[in-house]
């Protein structure tokens, strides 16, 4: 059914920025898609031009000095030893020429050393780097040059230029010839042409594209202009997120532009700037504007820093090559016009922990700082990931536009926030083999600049991304914070996780509940703090894993053929509140499993530690089982409806059941999976309430609460109207909560009590923006369609009784 490859499932059947006052100039309106001339467009004479111009290299040889420890300590350290390893054979000989992962992947020292054959002070060191990227790079165009050879063939295999080395690596080779353009000869760029053309077919034609129709098509060559029939497809659409397909769309573009005029008869390489631009960089440009917007990779936390980074360095590379020209090349070529780079970075600084911590053991990388993420996806390790790769050419294009404060959020970020720290910096650059990330951290690190400030304090203390209907909010940029975040994603493409409607809850300093992270575990959906819902068993045997996702009760991961609906969404003093219907995704019609009539949830967070949970569940058949699941960093201790988890922190979280009625309430250790928990994952145990009996249509009612160690548990009282449409919720601490026992049909009144010593209700479910009247009196308090009060943009009316 599948076949599974690392990174990609091949199917066989800012808002601006505002840091310290300045705001940020990267953001811009989308322009309107126009016929420009065809064919290749000359790039801006001179090497380098791709990330580094010639006006760059003086600077940053002013930086290359002994008292740059990250020169010293970092890029020389770097760039000796694999000259030591160049120089007793081990480059390049221990190169198998794979497709996949290398321990000493040629091309990646090659450009390593033109790196330094642009920035190292000593003419002659310089030469003598510039001799060695030609002759590392000249090794692998000579294995390349017999052209293709058998799956599996070394340095031949039809798979090399499109694989996972490609991926991680592909950008190396024009990179190489770019920066070290004057130790290549004549006939070595004859013979780097041949196979960067090659190269460049291999990779044109290794996605398909979607036609109007919605047949799948190859690409092909023949458009000039973008043809809107390429964005009729939503699922092909989304795909052009995905990190091959971005990674494919960069190094056209760097192939495209790496050579002069002189060096590529008739063009040939070049005209491939136009399709990469055209095709791939159009579905993608419409994707992050779309179905993306508001800054997260639709791949998740993990993948944003590969799939994110292939995107930033395209539109860096098309900036410093003179090719971001709207007027010729579309504005897809314009990296600031896409709202979405404007928000990529505040997303990043919204999902991070407000204080970093100590490294757990099973991280092995010492007692040193980590920032805890809310992440989203495929998640091997449980740490902010160094996402220097993708930040790095995103900060110098602002600060190249006139945006320093950009690029000062930026170097915070990746000088504090990837793990390890600030003190962890200089080891970072100089004992890694993500040398392309080490070049990166020296472009952006002006030893002469004062150290980063955070860029936190100022940003607004929610983010809301729309493209995803992903929700993170916090009381304040403090280290006594807490934070909530929400999610309702829609499922099409590889990485993503069946987390539908799934909430998490951060306070002073710690998780108290959020996903139980990992790799291919985002699929079971018991991992996440959402529900399960029985479907009707599978028609024909599934491999694993999918068997037992479906026996768990989970969405549907990549194949449902409908998104989740977010109803509403909205915030006001104090509180936040939505309403997700996730019905789509717990069946899969294609394979007969549509038993799940209804799946829905409606949250509130009122601030700072409660939470109320209103989910309804119902399928057609009876004796089906409905749960709901905290993930939780301890045991929960259960007495009656109420589970106690005592954090390794200190703290507590209390969970609340007030529905249904004789609930089944356990807790133990995460069960087994077939997936790969995150290292250092502190949601190890899980907190499950069943609906007793598999009845075919239930209600769960919660709330859950943070608290220091030591204090009891507010008490939490279910409130159901007396009249008129169905409503039921929750009153604690002083707040009311009531929601519509069934969604879809408008509410022309609603009566529910207001229990004692209630001084806020919050009645949801209402039509945006309608007006209604609203009295309170005698201990209740009704609304009824049609009045001077008037509903929020969420449906949300607050009332003062």
């Amino acid at each position: 059914m599948r076949r599974r490859v690392r990174g990609l499932w091949v199917l066989t059947a800012v808002a601006a920025l505002v840091v310290s006052g300045c705001t940020t100039v990267i953001t811009g309106e989308p322009q309107t898609r126009s016929s420009r001339p065809s064919g290749p467009v000359d790039p801006v004479a001179g090497h380098p031009r791709l990330f580094i111009r010639e006006g760059d290299v003086e600077r940053l040889r002013s930086w290359a000095t002994p008292e740059n420890p990250l020169w010293e300590g970092g890029v020389v350290a770097l760039a000796e030893r694999s000259k030591g390893w160049m120089d007793d054979g081990t480059i390049p000989a221990q190169d198998t020429g794979s497709a996949d992962y290398e321990t000493y992947p040629t091309e990646l020292n090659a450009q390593l050393f033109a790196f330094m054959s642009l920035v190292d002070p000593d003419e002659a060191a310089r030469a003598d780097w510039g001799h060695r990227a030609r002759e590392l790079l000249m090794h692998v165009i000579g294995k390349a040059e017999a052209g293709v050879g058998a799956e599996g063939d070394p340095w031949v295999d039809p798979r090399f230029a499109v694989f996972n080395r490609s991926r991680w690596q592909g950008a190396a080779f024009p990179l190489t010839v770019d920066w070290a353009y004057p130790y290549f000869s004549a006939d070595d760029r004859a013979r780097i042409q041949k196979v960067f053309l090659r190269w460049a077919g291999e990779q044109f034609t290794a996605y398909p594209a979607v036609s109007a129709g919605g047949g799948a098509t190859d690409f092909t060559r023949a458009g000039a202009a973008p043809d809107a029939a390429l964005l009729a497809d939503r699922t092909q659409v989304r795909w052009a997120t995905n990190n091959y397909f971005t990674a494919h769309g960069r190094n056209l573009v760097l192939m495209a532009l790496a050579l002069d005029p002189a060096d590529d008869p008739g063009g040939e390489l070049a005209s491939y700037l136009r399709d990469a631009l055209n095709l791939w960089w159009y579905q993608t440009d419409h994707a992050l504007r779309t179905e993306a917007a508001g800054g997260h990779s639709p791949e998740g936390t993990e993948y944003a820093q590969s799939s994110i980074a292939y995107m930033t360095q395209l539109g860096f590379a098309l900036h410093t090559a003179g090719q971001a020209d709207p007027a010729r090349n579309g504005p897809q070529s314009v990296m600031g016009d896409n709202p979405f780079f404007a928000a990529f970075l505040p997303a990043q600084l919204h999902s991070i922990a407000p204080v970093p911590t100590r490294a757990p053991p099973e991280l092995e990388i010492g007692e040193v700082p980590v920032y805890q993420p809310a992440s989203f996806g495929d998640f091997e390790r449980y740490q902010a990931h160094d996402i220097t790769d993708a930040l790095v050419p995103l900060g110098l294009y602002a600060a190249d536009r006139g945006d320093r404060a950009t690029l000062d959020a930026v170097r915070w970020y990746i000088t504090d926030v990837s793990p390890g720290g600030a003190e962890g910096l200089v080891d970072r650059v100089g004992n890694t083999s993500e040398y392309f990330t080490s070049m990166w951290y020296f472009l952006a690190l002006d030893p002469t600049a004062a150290p980063p400030a955070d860029p936190r304090p100022p940003l607004p203390l929610s983010h809301a991304a729309q493209g995803l209907n992903r929700y993170s909010a916090r009381t304040c940029w403090c280290p006594e914070a807490s934070w909530f975040t929400y999610g309702l994603t829609w499922k099409t493409i590889d990485h993503q996780g069946s987390d539908a409607n799934e909430f998490e809850l951060y306070r002073r300093g710690e998780w108290l509940t959020k996903k139980h992270t990992g790799y291919d575990t985002p699929w079971y959906t018991d991992y996440h703090n959402t529900l399960t819902i029985e479907n009707d068993p599978p028609v024909a045997p599934l491999d694993e894993p999918f068997a037992d996702i479906a026996a768990r009760g989970s969405q549907v991961p990549i194949v449902s053929p409908t998104d989740p609906t977010l109803v509403a969404q909205g915030e006001g003093e104090g509180w936040f509140y939505a309403l997700g219907d996730a019905t789509a995704l717990y069946n899969w019609v294609d394979d007969q499993r549509d038993d799940v009539r209804h799946a829905s949830r409606s949250v509130v967070w009122l601030q700072p530690d409660h939470v109320i949970v209103y989910d309804r569940a119902e399928t057609a058949t009876a004796g089906r089982f409905k749960r709901f699941w905290l993930n939780v960093p301890a045991q929960a201790e259960v007495v009656g409806p109420l589970a106690t988890v005592r954090t390794p922190g200190g703290q507590q979280l209390f969970s609340t059941t007030l529905l249904p009625a004789g609930a089944t309430i356990t807790s133990g250790p995460a069960a087994p999976h077939l997936g790969t928990t995150s290292l250092g994952e502190p949601m190890l145990f899980q907190v499950q309430v069943d609906a007793t009996g598999g009845p075919p249509s239930a209600r769960f009612l919660h709330v859950v609460q943070g608290a220091d160690g030591g204090v009891a548990a507010d008490p939490a009282t279910l409130v159901e109207s007396t009249g008129g449409r169905p409503y039921a919720g929750a009153a604690v601490s002083g707040t009311a909560a009531v929601f519509p026992v069934d969604v879809g049909a408008e509410v022309d009144t609603t009566t529910v009590p207001v229990p004692a010593g209630v001084t806020r209700v919050l009645v949801t479910g209402l039509v945006p923006n309608a007006g209604y009247d609203v009295s309170s009196g005698g201990g209740q308090v009704t609304v009824t369609k049609g009045g001077s009060t008037t509903a929020d943009a969420a449906g949300v009316v607050v009332v003062n009784p």
